[in-house]
C-alpha cells in the first residue's frame, strides 16, 4: 500500500482482499475471482454421537420386542402350569429361555411334549428373524456418517479438535469477526489452543481424514488435496462450514491512475464473455462427489463397542450387589437358625 501512496507502482499484478482500510489508499478496478474459505470436516460416525445399539429398531418395533418377550414367557409359564406331566424345569427357566432366544443361545432343558416344542420353535424362528435385521442394521449403521454437524454451534460443541490453515488473513478475520458464534468457536476452540492449531493444508487434510478433526482451509485448495489423496469412501460425508465470508479480490491502482477505466472495461469484458468463468472451472477444483458410497472396510474400536461393554460392566457389578446381598441372607438365616438351636 505505501508504494501505491508515494506513486512507485501504477497498479498491481495480483489480485488482493477488498478491504475498506484499503480503500482510502488505492483504488480498485475490477473484481477478480471469489476465494471461498471454510471449516472442513468429515461428519462424524454415528457410533461417535449415539448408542448405534439401539439405532436399528423404531420405537415401536422395541415396544414389540418387550411384548414378545413377556406373551412367550407367560406362554411357557402357562404350559409349565397346565401340563398334566412334570417338566424337569422351574418358572425362571422360561425368562431364561426367552431372554436366550433373543440372543440365539440354546436351551438346555429337553422339552417332551409336542406343545412346549411348538413354543420353542416358533420363539427361535422369531428371534431369528429379529436378530438378522438387528445385525444387518448395525453392519449399516457402522459405516454411516451421522447428520449431527450442520451449523457453527453444532461443531462448537461437537468433540472435534479444529485446525487452521497457517495465513495471516485466517488470524485477522477471526479475530475482527462479530458473530457470537464464531467468536465462541474461535475462543472456545482455536484460542485456547494456541499456535499448535496453525498448521499447513497437507497435514490439516490428513488429520481431518484420519481422525475427528476439522480444519479451516481455502475450500479450492483443500478440494485438490481431498481429490488426490482421499479414497472414494472417504469423500462422503464431508461438509464445510464457512465460519466467514472473505472479501472479494480486486486488482488495485494507485490514485488518479489514467488507465484505470481501459483496465476496467477489458477485465469486465472478459467476465461478461466467460473468460474468468472458464479459467475458474479450469483451474479452481470443485468439491469431490461422493460416488463409491459409504462402503469399504470399517475397523471396529472401543468407541463403537462401549455401549456393549458398559452394559457387561454393568453386569458385572450387579451380579456382585447381588451376590452379597444372597450372602447377607444367608449368614442371617444361618444366624437366626443357630439362635433358635441354642433356645
Amino acid at each position: 500500500m505505501g508504494r501505491f501512496q508515494r506513486y512507485e507502482l501504477d497498479f498491481g499484478q495480483m489480485a488482493i482482499f477488498m478491504r475498506l482500510d484499503r480503500i482510502a489508499l488505492c483504488d480498485f478496478i475490477v473484481e477478480t475471482y471469489r476465494i471461498r474459505a471454510g471449516i472442513m470436516f468429515r461428519q462424524p460416525p454415528l457410533s461417535a454421537v449415539g448408542n448405534i445399539f439401539a439405532m436399528p429398531f423404531e420405537n415401536d418395533v422395541w415396544i414389540s420386542v418387550v411384548i414378545l418377550i413377556v406373551f412367550t414367557t407367560l406362554i411357557f409359564i402357562l404350559e409349565l402350569l397346565f401340563y398334566p406331566f412334570r417338566h424337569d424345569m422351574d418358572y425362571w427357566d422360561c425368562a431364561i429361555f426367552v431372554w436366550g432366544a433373543i440372543c440365539q443361545q440354546g436351551f438346555y432343558v429337553n422339552i417332551a411334549n409336542r406343545s412346549g416344542r411348538i413354543v420353542v420353535f416358533t420363539t427361535f424362528v422369531a428371534t431369528l428373524f429379529l436378530f438378522t435385521s438387528f445385525s444387518a442394521n448395525i453392519v449399516a449403521l457402522l459405516q454411516s456418517p451421522s447428520k449431527s454437524i450442520q451449523t457453527l454451534g453444532d461443531l462448537t460443541q461437537s468433540p472435534l479438535e479444529i485446525g487452521v490453515q497457517d495465513t495471516v488473513y485466517n488470524k485477522i478475520y477471526f479475530n475482527e469477526s462479530t458473530d457470537p458464534v464464531t467468536k465462541l468457536l474461535y475462543h472456545k476452540k482455536i484460542a485456547s489452543k494456541g499456535e499448535s492449531v496453525y498448521m499447513r493444508p497437507i497435514m490439516g487434510m490428513e488429520k481431518m481424514r484420519t481422525g475427528l478433526f476439522a480444519y479451516q482451509v481455502e475450500l479450492q485448495a483443500g478440494y485438490q488435496i481431498i481429490s488426490d489423496t482421499f479414497n472414494e469412501p472417504e469423500k462422503c460425508g464431508l461438509k464445510d462450514l464457512e465460519a466467514f465470508q472473505l472479501p472479494i479480490i480486486a486488482i488495485p491502482t494507485r490514485k488518479n491512475f489514467p488507465y484505470k477505466e481501459l483496465f476496467r472495461r477489458q477485465l469486465r469484458w472478459q467476465r461478461e464473455i466467460g473468460l474468468m468463468n472458464r479459467e475458474e472451472r479450469k483451474w479452481f477444483p470443485q468439491k469431490p462427489k461422493c460416488e463409491g458410497g459409504v462402503g469399504g472396510f470399517i475397523s471396529v474400536g472401543i468407541s463403537e463397542c462401549r455401549y456393549a461393554l458398559l452394559m457387561f460392566a454393568f453386569g458385572i457389578i450387579l451380579s456382585i450387589l447381588v451376590l452379597c446381598v444372597e450372602l447377607m441372607i444367608r449368614n442371617s438365616i444361618l444366624h437366626i437358625t443357630e439362635i433358635h438351636y441354642q433356645l
